[in-house]
């Protein structure tokens, strides 16, 4: 099974549906008439989101990694699309394709989720404590089948895998 995960980045806009894809999913807030399944795991998206009477059947709640870390007032854990990515594996995926994940080259977390919830205090906090550094490296653990990152030109992953290839697009002007 080839899936694609597509986050809620900036480049998301790179995203576009090929046949090949078997299973193309998103996250949180996503509710792009494309995707097949829906991850969530954060309680506050559930609580928003999975109403009684809301029936989108694509969601999929999944719980956050349970191993945390705490430093400076702040939960680390494994991040939504990341836990999806380790159910997939364990449903049978075989190649995956990741768009819109922008902050595995930038410091950057800009998401489309933010006009839902705005997040400004949040993201000082994670970058006081280094969040990204922690999501780079349980992505450099969890990466075990090809994974074809899909980002603009001229930038390059925060962190290796043998199974990783980066694919690169032409920025628009």
């Amino acid at each position: 099974m080839i899936v694609a995960l597509v986050g809620n980045g900036p480049s998301k806009s790179l995203f576009h549906r090929k046949p090949e894809y078997n299973l193309v999913c998103g996250f949180n807030f996503a509710r792009d008439k494309y995707l097949d399944r829906i991850f969530i795991s954060d309680p506050g998206v559930s609580k928003r989101m999975v109403l009684p009477n809301f029936k989108d059947t694509r969601i999929d709640i999944i719980e956050k990694e349970k191993k945390r870390v705490f430093k400076g007032a702040m939960n680390i854990s494994k991040n939504t699309s990341q836990v999806a990515y380790m159910k997939l594996l364990r449903e049978g995926a075989k190649e995956f394709h990741i768009f819109g994940h922008d902050l595995m080259w930038a410091d950057d977390y800009t998401s489309e989720s933010d006009k839902h919830s705005p997040k400004d205090a949040w993201v000082v906090k994670a970058k006081q404590n280094n969040l990204r550094s922690y999501w780079m490296k349980y992505w450099s653990e969890i990466i075990t089948v090809p994974t074809y990152i899909h980002m603009p030109e001229n930038q390059s992953l925060n962190f290796k895998s043998e199974f990783v290839n980066e694919v690169f697009y032409q920025q628009s002007t």
